[in-house]
């Protein structure tokens, strides 16, 4: 009896030619590794993704779903086209008082943290 090489026993393990749209699927830490990208892939296609280490179920690989704040496309990374006045408009005088709080406080906390550091030599 021949025994499979390294290539023929991952590609049958991980089976990808006969996975079923919705299929369960279980590998090794090591096929894992070696072949993240098409597990992410099957686990966005709606595929269960999980990762054994020593036959032994450890994770399940999910997609992420969606933050309700975050809409794709969105204002992130485009400049802010509104005029000087209005950003002018949005710093009042109680915004610049809890800045200035706020920035007092934080080198304050510097300070302490600084004199509790110890330097070993």
């Amino acid at each position: 009896m021949t025994v499979p090489s390294r290539r023929s026993r991952s590609s049958y393990s991980l089976g990808w030619s006969n996975l079923a749209k919705g299929a369960s699927l279980q590998v090794n830490m090591l096929e894992a590794k070696s072949q993240l990208s098409k597990l992410v892939k099957a686990a966005m296609a709606g595929d269960d993704v999980i990762i054994a280490s020593h036959g032994k179920p450890q994770v399940r690989l999910v997609p992420c779903a969606p933050s309700k704040g975050l809409v794709a496309g969105s204002s992130l990374g485009r400049r802010y086209q509104g005029s000087a006045a209005e950003i002018d408009a949005a710093f009042t005088e109680a915004v610049d008082q809890e800045v200035a709080h706020l920035a007092a406080l934080f080198v304050d906390l510097l300070g302490r943290m600084k004199a509790n550091v110890v330097v070993p030599y």
